[in-house]
């Protein structure tokens, strides 16, 4: 029997008991095992003032009328990178399943609870729509992603957003040669803006098995990087490994929302889910705690995180950066004592800005289409900043298809973006 043993203060949506174990304490490897998510709850719900933060989900987008999402999405804020415009309709549903993991309204009487959603109202989601309804996307369509995202710091019109998840991910590149362009646009977001940016470490090579080759964005070192665990807490197989990588979470059979309905859902594997469990597990812990860094809140995650017992299972804790299991109880604890450094700046307007003392990336200019030069010299007759991948998506491969000369990107204007890949495996269950 997989139905969960539930204290009297879960959440009433029908789903978490049977599936939605990440609710559950850090276990000791020998029987369901969670993020300690409930605890977190007990933690935010018993603190008599609350920050609001808004989560940005780069991804395929959402099912906007979905039943469990309507209340916490900011439809407002929603963006389409290729139609300019907030119709961020999901054809893929993998960003839908990502919203509502960390979204998902709790206590309504149906579906799943979001991780984020321990009181009404403090969290939000902003998704923004970086693939195309086939599953591509480039470098250059990502950076747009987080460029929009800027702006609406820079701007003041969401000057809450403190998070952004993306459970998304390129290979191809060493450790010595990351994308510069990407790594620009979101060390902008960490250091001018305090946003922290979650990253899904990695689902493994073609055959599933892992791999310790570099994921991006994940992997750069102002981003979170998480990495998959089985339902008793042990390394998913398939989960990537290398000393970039920073916690581990829940990545196995986790369910949220879908798109075949509004009332809809499925559960899923991968990283991609992984990720977006300990981003509503850092947005709560800047609800309780608004002056927390990006730096900080890595650091309180991992100095609290709880052992993996996977010896027997696998073999590659002592070769993975990864502190440990994700233990939101313990992160929610120390967020409330930790003294935190963050400032926020003052939101300048377009009026006033004198571009010229503006760096040259992302989210500097007022024109969403003007990206300046983004290679690695400025000089756009010098390559650097893509290579040409292919990206699997759901275990599946994808083909290059049309004339090479159209997938030109804005990020390096003389060479071919690098594919990104969603961080799931295949879909197993529709409910």
């Amino acid at each position: 029997d997989d139905t969960l043993e539930l204290p009297t203060n879960f959440p009433n949506d029908p789903l978490v008991a049977e599936y939605q174990y990440q609710f559950l304490p850090v276990g000791d490897g020998t029987s369901k095992s969670g993020a300690n998510i409930l605890k977190a709850w007990d933690i935010v719900r018993a603190q008599s003032k609350l920050s609001t933060v808004s989560v940005g989900v780069i991804d395929t987008g959402i099912n906007m009328s979905h039943e469990d999402l309507q209340k916490n999405i900011n439809y407002t804020r929603a963006y389409n990178v290729f139609t300019k415009g907030r119709d961020v309709t999901d054809l893929i549903g993998h960003g839908t399943l990502v919203a509502g993991i960390i979204a998902a309204t709790a206590n309504n009487g149906i579906g799943i609870a979001g991780v984020a959603d321990a009181v009404s109202g403090i969290v939000s989601v902003i998704p923004v729509k970086v693939f195309t309804d086939s599953g591509e996307t480039y470098t250059d369509k990502v950076i747009k992603g987080l460029s929009y995202l800027d702006r609406l710091v820079e701007r003041g019109t969401a000057d809450d957003l403190r998070v952004i998840n993306m459970s998304v991910g390129m290979r191809g590149r060493s450790y010595e040669n990351p994308d510069n362009a990407l790594y620009r646009a979101v060390n902008h977001l960490t250091d001018k803006h305090g946003v922290l940016v979650v990253g899904a470490g990695g689902n493994g090579d073609e055959n599933n098995n892992a791999t310790t080759e570099p994921m991006y964005p994940s992997d750069y070192d102002a981003c979170l990087s998480v990495t998959a665990l089985t339902q008793t807490g042990a390394n998913a197989y398939f989960s990537d490994y290398n000393l970039s990588k920073d916690i581990s979470a829940p990545g196995m059979s986790i369910e949220g929302p879908f798109i075949d309905g509004n009332s809809s859902y499925k559960f899923n594997h991968g990283t991609s889910f992984a990720a977006p469990i300990a981003s509503g597990v850092a947005a709560l812990m800047l609800a309780v705690n608004p002056s927390l860094s990006p730096a900080e809140i890595i650091d309180i995650i991992k100095d609290t995180a709880a052992d993996i017992p996977d010896r027997t299972i696998n073999d590659w804790c002592d070769r993975s950066g990864s502190a440990g299991a994700l233990d939101a109880g313990r992160a929610l604890q120390e967020a409330l004592i930790r003294e935190g450094t963050f400032v926020p700046s003052k939101p300048s307007s377009s009026s006033n800005r004198d571009h010229s003392k503006l760096p040259n990336i992302p989210g500097a200019l007022d024109d969403p289409n003007n990206y300046g030069d983004l290679d690695n010299s400025g000089d756009p007759n010098t390559p650097g900043d893509s290579d040409e991948n292919i990206a699997r998506i759901q275990g599946k491969t994808l083909s290059q298809t049309g004339d090479e000369t159209n997938l030109i990107s804005l990020v390096s204007i003389a060479t071919i973006a690098a594919l990104v890949v969603l961080l799931a495996r295949s879909k197993t269950r529709s409910s």
